[in-house]
Order: structure tokens, then C-alpha cells, then sequence
């Protein structure tokens, strides 16, 4: 059984720079995965859950790589649904 090629739009980041340890204020985030704020706060509002509701708004660093092994192995399965 062979993989089925990512798609040229899905982007993904390297979670290995990410401490499991370590919070991380949004502007953080940004910079590490390369993406905007608005990315950010959009991956906050479908589900990334933060320390707490007060400013600067943190996130651990093991909510930030579990939530991105989620969405990696989520891609792989619906992609090799579509081509069964």
C-alpha cells in the first residue's frame, strides 16, 4: 500500500521545535510555524485551548504539537478515503 501524495495547498509545520514543556504567547506561535495571527487565533477559536481567558494569551506547547499530529493523521485518512 503506498501513500498518497500530500496536496500541494496543505501546509504543515515542524512540531519537533516545539518544546512540550514551554507556553507560548500567539506571537510566538506565529513566528515558529510561520503563519499570521490571524491563523493563529483562528486555530484557537476550532479548538487549540489556551492556559486561560487573560492577556497575553499563552499556549502550551503540548496542546500546539497534539493538536497538529491530530490534524497531520486526520489529512492521511481522509486522503486515503478518497482514493480507495
Amino acid at each position: 500500500l503506498s501513500l498518497p501524495k500530500r496536496k500541494k495547498g496543505a501546509k504543515m509545520y515542524n512540531v519537533q521545535q516545539i518544546s512540550y514543556m514551554g507556553t507560548y504567547s500567539i506571537p510566538e506561535v506565529c513566528q515558529m510555524i510561520n503563519r499570521s495571527e490571524r491563523t493563529v487565533r483562528q486555530m484557537i477559536a476550532n479548538g487549540l485551548t489556551t492556559i486561560d481567558d487573560k492577556r497575553p494569551t499563552l499556549i502550551r506547547g503540548t496542546n500546539l504539537i497534539g493538536l497538529e499530529k491530530f490534524r497531520q493523521i486526520l489529512r492521511l485518512f481522509v486522503l486515503i478515503l478518497i482514493n480507495i
